[in-house]
């Protein structure tokens, strides 16, 4: 092992002559746009929730504004699951939602 010449290891260290270009342009991979697309009814999957559950949202649905998009149950529900992501997700995670959820919708 007498042929290489790797010198005092504790007073060489490698130093970079160019530092790399890091930054990224994520737009393209998760645009944030206020748009949402708007499905048609037999695009519209349902979901089973136990019958209590079920008059709690048709209680709310009938309280709120009918110009909302809360009035209409798939509304309500949406805006529910958009709050309890952002509530009880860190950011990361909900990065990871966002973008699996946009991959499977393209």
């Amino acid at each position: 092992m007498g042929l290489i010449n790797r010198g005092n290891k504790e007073t060489e260290s490698p130093e970079a002559l160019h530092s790399a270009d890091v930054s990224r342009d994520t737009s393209s991979l998760n645009p944030k746009t206020t748009e949402t697309k708007k499905w048609t009814g037999s695009e519209r999957k349902n979901i089973k929730v136990a019958p209590p559950v079920l008059d709690l949202i048709k209680t709310m649905c009938n309280m709120t504004d009918k110009n909302k998009p809360e009035s209409k149950a798939y509304g309500l529900v949406s805006t529910a699951v958009n709050e309890y992501l952002k509530n009880h997700f860190t950011e990361r995670e909900q990065e990871i939602i966002r973008n699996s959820i946009e991959i499977k919708y393209r």
